[in-house]
C-alpha cells in the first residue's frame, strides 16, 4: 500500500510503500517500508504504540513485555534506525479499561535518510 497520500505535500514523498508479511513458519511478521523523498529530509522516524513495557538495551532489538510473562522481540538495523521511547500515561478512564495506565511510543528514528531506501522491522517471539 501507498502511505505517501497519507501525508500532507510538505513531507516531500515521492512515495512510501508498505507491505506486511506473515511468516507463519517463523513465527514472525515483517513491516517492509519502500520509500523515495524528493527532496532529502533531516529525519524519518517510524512510530509504534504498544501497551506493553519497552526495553531497548541491544543495538537492534527492542523488548516489549507483555502482563502475560512473555516477551516480544522487535528487530529492526541498528545502522540506520535509533530507537527512543517515551511513556503516555493515560488519563482517561475509559481507555485506562482497555488499555492499562500508561501506553509507550516508540520512535525509531534515521537522521539524514537517502533519497530512497528499504527499511524492515521483524515482530517476534
Amino acid at each position: 500500500m501507498n502511505l505517501a497520500t497519507a501525508y500532507p505535500s510538505d513531507a516531500h514523498l515521492a512515495y512510501w510503500n508498505r507491505a506486511l508479511r506473515l511468516d507463519r513458519a517463523g513465527n514472525r511478521i515483517e513491516i517492509l517500508d519502500d520509500y523515495r523523498l524528493s527532496p532529502p529530509a533531516k529525519v524519518i522516524t517510524l512510530t509504534l504504540m504498544t501497551p506493553c513495557k519497552v526495553q531497548v538495551s541491544t543495538a537492534g532489538e527492542i523488548l516489549l513485555s507483555m502482563t502475560s510473562g512473555g516477551q516480544v522481540r522487535v528487530g529492526y538495523d541498528a545502522s540506520v534506525l535509533h530507537p527512543a521511547v517515551e511513556e503516555i500515561p493515560i488519563g482517561d478512564a475509559e481507555l485506562r479499561e482497555s488499555w492499562g495506565e500508561r501506553l509507550y511510543r516508540i520512535l525509531l528514528r534515521a537522521d539524514a535518510p537517502p533519497l530512497q531506501a528499504k527499511l524492515s522491522l521483524r515482530i517476534s517471539q
